[in-house]
């Protein structure tokens, strides 16, 4: 099973974090500390992530969107977790459309924060863009990342600050480069269009990923249960770079539905 972390067992209201690529759940520290007053929480690091385990034999496969779904699932069944409210960044999003494909019935809210619902990059132009790369060294590459990750995600200092103590560490290229394949050829749209259910979309104004969020709010927007927020001078990791307004953001949001 993956890498969880529990807090407030005993209570009945229940958050499931699940972060994004390259991260883990330690990056979800700035939540955990908002919302353990009044909320179960489980923080999620997904396969090959944090110190959850890396899949063996490990492959591209291994490493696509309903696989880490199912990592999910395990622990959702394992604790039976019936209704919950369910907060994904980036990836975490993605994984958490894959879900409300199978089960929306279990959520009671859906939070997304930098996640597209579509992405239509052909699988071998991505892997070919990481080609070049094989060449090198994987701790290169992956200290490379952590480098670039480090300096680059953030835009302010806390944001900068987690990331480089809690996030770097952990990363690992190989792993990265598996789920940046998958994740460049896919779509939820068509889930989303499908399910009904009390939906938060958060992204960050300088996100790099803003050109995909489009497709989500057209088919969102109108929606009396559909929720946006667009965070002034955050980037795609708007949950760390403004915590205080993110957490408030969803607190707001979940408690009209409680």
């Amino acid at each position: 099973m993956i890498d969880h972390q529990i807090v407030n067992p005993e209570l009945d209201r229940t958050i499931i974090f699940v972060h994004g690529l390259a991260s883990n759940r330690n990056s979800f520290a700035p939540c955990i500390e908002y919302f353990k007053k009044d909320y179960r929480i489980f923080a999620l690091s997904m396969r090959g992530h944090g110190r959850s385990e890396r899949p063996q034999p490990e492959s591209q496969d291994s490493y696509c969107v309903k696989e880490m779904a199912d990592d999910v699932t395990e622990v959702i069944e394992r604790y039976r977790l019936d209704s919950f409210h369910y907060v994904g960044h980036s990836m975490g999003g993605i994984i958490g459309y894959e879900l409300l494909g199978r089960n929306a019935d279990q959520f009671k809210t859906f939070t997304a924060c930098g996640s597209p619902a579509e992405i239509r990059i052909p699988g071998w132009i991505a892997l070919a863009g990481t080609l070049p790369l094989r060449a090198l060294p994987e701790k290169t590459l992956t200290s490379t990342a952590g480098e670039v990750i480090s300096r680059f995600s953030g835009k302010t200092e806390i944001s900068k600050r987690i990331l480089k103590n809690e996030v770097v560490p952990f990363i690992n290229w190989r792993v990265m480069r598996h789920c940046m394949v998958n994740l460049s050829n896919f779509s939820y749209l068509n889930v989303l269009k499908e399910v009904k259910l009390p939906f938060l979309l958060i992204h960050g104004q300088h996100d790099i990923y803003n050109i995909y969020i489009k497709p989500v709010l057209k088919i969102m927007e109108g929606r009396e249960d559909f929720y946006y927020e667009h965070m002034k001078g955050a980037g795609h990791n708007a949950h760390l770079d403004f915590p205080d307004t993110f957490n408030s953001t969803i607190e707001k949001f979940i408690k009209k539905y409680e």
